[in-house]
């Protein structure tokens, strides 16, 4: 928000230069993000003494341009330039807004030493059809900002959400008050109304919560012109585009008085009726900016007695805005609650000066005062007359609250007594009354932030100054930290997974629509939605963790990193029988090299086995018993889930080709994804064993078997026949083709028996194998000799 040091200073004196304001309302809490003084120099007041024809140039004339001190001679081209008339003069060395400077040069052989300016070229106006012709009375030889009165400085303020109060001038010169003690003075706003019992409007609140207070009054016979050069400058610095005098009123009057105010063409109100009123499913509404909008039931609109003439304090409608041709004004001043109008204006994409401040909370007590204000100016301005018969509808039960504040508490929350804190609260606007157990404390209806005692002591504390309380160092040892259980899981799989040469990845907490429609992803049934997305890519909350690691897998690919041994470990989220729940997941992807082969070897390239090896390595970390199955999913071919039991606790496979060819991949993928939260919550003891003193029996097991017989159930078969001699199981051979059947495999393992106590003899190595061979062949495996 922008706000005009000179501007404040009508409210208020001020004993500070702009600089130091700036600080004084940093110190306060409020955030100046910059400081600009607005001066033009070198260019000044000129008096036209004499206009001659250019000798080469029929539209050229030559001026003879008294500064003040000296005569100078001007080419100008405008129209309107003329003898004795006074215009802004920029001087050789003067660089005007948009940039340009003044030097001394010859048009068409003809020498210029300055330049007759019009309005636009100083940034003031529009006009840019001739120079501007300043009043009789301007001093020549005064620089023209400060002639005119349009020198100042401009506060550039960050107002925090809850200080809605603080966005006006008023509310600058009610904290320039608690600092210094001095008394601000409202502006003019006593009007006089005249009868006019034919010219009614009736206003109907049919949402009171919504509209705790609705104000509006006619004027009429209001000439339509432009603002006054005080006006237009003013809401230029502020940012603000001057239209017409009506509607410039109102936007000086908000930046005044910080109350949102709108006029509507009363000419073009139908039914000389006014509904405060939510929306109808098929209402329409073409918005001040051309837009024809479709309505929300949940909008609040001002309606006439047909259909919908303005979103309530977002923006006005096209068909009742004020035009040349306007003559009677309705003018609006109300209070709308915050909520409403920040969940209309993001719905629409609308910010607008006036949501800007609903969405912080409006002074409800300020709606009657800015009304008359306005009016007064408009009086003032385009000579139109208030009439009797100002209507005001308030909610039942609108008043300013009641906090109470306890003294000793003041003292016990701040380290130290304050003992002016009546006066600090005073000078805020609040009205102190002492009780038997305290204070009660009145809170002004613009402090839409104090609900409680606590806020109370914030602001003794603000006006204090934070700068004059003792540093202190804080009682008492420093707790120690502790993680818990989960925490440490945590830190534990990343610290296992780094151990492992990957590198960690963070992604959003949410899915980018993109991606999953490129993935054909089919949404879960217990997805997330946004009700109030940043964006619209941002809409879904991530129930996996694999549609972000493959699109950072696809950013490294395009950016030519084509070996990948990523991992991410983070939450996801998902809603279950109406409660929202969030899970723990762990999920990775590798691509290209795995491991480089240097000169003595071949490079080691990434397959389903890596992928495979590490989820493995995860699960064995915590000693829990799994087995893989093969199953089906959209993204994955071939895929394999991790079962604990009957649940699935992760899944790993290599990305589908046809998957790949939508995102225009031309290397394999392998994903993998661990449901952290099945986990056991401690790791298994680490065991430390003797080494072995006696020698291992090697036997080799070579077995055919059906095609649909995975290679896990045949090492569990023969762990469980083999008994705790069995110290390790391995495969070291697959095979198909002659002589092995059709629909057949050949396996072939590698079998490590060992004693603690003794040698193992081959003797007992092959009543071992007998059992085994046995057992495999009671399932139907058949011995290969």
């Amino acid at each position: 928000m922008k706000i005009l040091y000179h501007w404040v200073k009508e409210f208020i004196d001020i004993p500070f230069s702009a600089p130091e304001l700036a600080d004084k309302l940093t110190s306060l809490g409020l955030e100046i993000e910059e400081v600009e003084e607005i001066k033009l120099p070198s260019v000044i007041v000129g008096e036209v003494l004499k206009v001659s024809p250019h000798p080469n140039a029929d539209k050229l004339s030559v001026c003879e341009v008294f500064t003040g001190k000296e005569k100078v001679q001007v080419v100008c081209g405008a129209p309107n330039v003329r003898e004795g008339i006074k215009s802004p003069l920029a001087l050789v060395g003067a660089v005007l807004p948009g940039g340009m400077k003044i030097e001394k040069r010859k048009i068409r052989g003809v020498e210029s030493t300055g330049m007759l300016c019009s309005e636009k070229e100083l940034a003031v106006g529009e006009d840019a059809s001739g120079i501007w012709i300043l009043p009789p009375e301007t001093r020549v030889g005064e620089e023209i900002y400060t002639s005119l009165g349009l020198e100042d400085w401009v506060l550039d303020i960050s107002v925090t959400p809850n200080r809605g109060d603080c966005l006006s001038v008023l509310g600058i010169a009610r904290e320039i008050r608690a600092l210094t003690g001095e008394e601000f003075k409202m502006p003019e706003y006593l009007i006089e109304e005249i009868e006019h019992p034919a010219k009614k409007v009736e206003v109907e609140v049919k949402e009171p919560e919504l509209c705790p207070r609705y104000t509006l009054r006619i004027i009429e016979n209001a000439r339509v012109k432009e603002s006054p050069l005080k006006i237009r400058w003013r809401l230029k610095l502020c940012d603000i585009r001057s239209i017409n005098n009506i509607v410039d009123v109102t936007n000086y009057v908000m930046l005044e008085l910080g109350q949102p105010l709108h006029a509507f063409d009363m000419d073009k109100i139908k039914g000389r009726k006014i509904l405060i009123r939510k929306a109808n499913p098929s209402e329409t509404l073409i918005t001040l900016d051309g837009v024809s909008r479709g309505l929300s039931p949940e909008d609040l609109v001002i309606a006439d007695g047909e259909k919908p003439v303005a979103l309530a304090g977002v923006m006005g409608g096209e068909e009742s805005e004020i035009s040349q041709t306007t003559r009677n004004i309705l003018l609006e001043s109300a209070c709308f609650q915050p909520q409403s109008i920040r969940k209309t204006s993001r719905r629409y994409g609308l910010v607008s000066e006036s949501s800007y401040r609903f969405e912080r909370g409006v002074d409800w007590g300020m709606s009657a005062i800015a009304s008359d204000r306005a009016a007064y100016l408009i009086g003032k301005f385009a000579e139109g007359k208030p009439l009797k018969g100002f209507v005001d509808v308030k909610k039942k039960g609108l008043e300013e609250k009641q906090v109470s504040l306890r003294p000793e508490r003041v003292g016990k929350i701040l380290g130290k007594g304050i003992p002016d804190y009546e006066r600090i609260l005073s000078r805020l606007g609040f009205i102190c009354k002492k009780e038997k157990k305290g204070v009660q404390v009145s809170v002004p209806s613009f402090r839409y932030d104090i609900e409680q005692e606590i806020d109370l002591i914030e602001e003794i504390a603000r006006i204090h100054g934070y700068d004059n309380f003792p540093s202190t160092l804080p009682e008492g040892g420093t707790p120690p930290f502790y993680r818990n259980e989960e925490e440490e899981k945590i830190d534990k799989i990343r610290n296992i997974l780094l151990s492992m040469g990957l590198w960690e990845v963070l992604n959003y907490s949410f899915v980018p629509l993109e991606i999953i429609t490129k993935l054909n992803f089919p949404l879960p049934s217990d997805t997330i939605r946004m009700d109030n997305p940043l964006s619209g890519e941002w809409e879904i909350m991530r129930f996996s963790l694999l549609p972000g690691l493959i699109q950072v897998g696809m950013t490294n690919l395009s950016r030519g990193n084509h070996d990948l041994k990523m991992f991410e470990v983070g939450k996801v989220y998902m809603k279950k029988r109406n409660v929202f729940r969030e899970e723990y997941h762990a999920g990775g992807l590798l691509a290209g090299i795995w491991q480089k082969g240097g000169w003595k070897a071949s490079d080691i390239q990434s397959d389903l086995f890596q992928a495979k090896g590490i989820v493995e390595r995860l699960w064995e970390e915590w000693g829990e018993d799994f087995h893989w199955e093969e199953v089906c999913n959209p993204l994955l071919e071939p895929a394999l889930a991790l079962k604990v039991g009957d649940k699935e606790a992760g899944i790993i496979g290599e990305l589908k080709e046809e998957v790949r060819d939508r995102l225009d991949l031309d290397v394999p993928l392998f994903l993998w994804e661990v449901y952290v939260h099945q986990l056991a919550d401690k790791i298994l003891p680490k065991r430390y064993e003797e080494l072995p003193k006696f020698p291992p029996l090697k036997r080799d097991l070579s077995l055919v078997l059906k095609e649909e017989i995975p290679c896990q159930a045949v090492e569990q078969l023969i762990r469980e026949s083999a008994g705790e001699l069995l110290k390790d199981v391995y495969l070291f051979n697959l095979y198909r083709g002659k002589p092995i059947p059709k629909g057949f495999k050949s396996f072939t393992y590698s079998l490590i028996f060992q004693k603690k106590s003794g040698t193992l003899t081959d003797k007992e190595g092959e009543k071992i194998m007998a059992k085994i061979k046995k057992r495999l062949s009671q399932e139907g495996i058949e011995i290969r000799q």
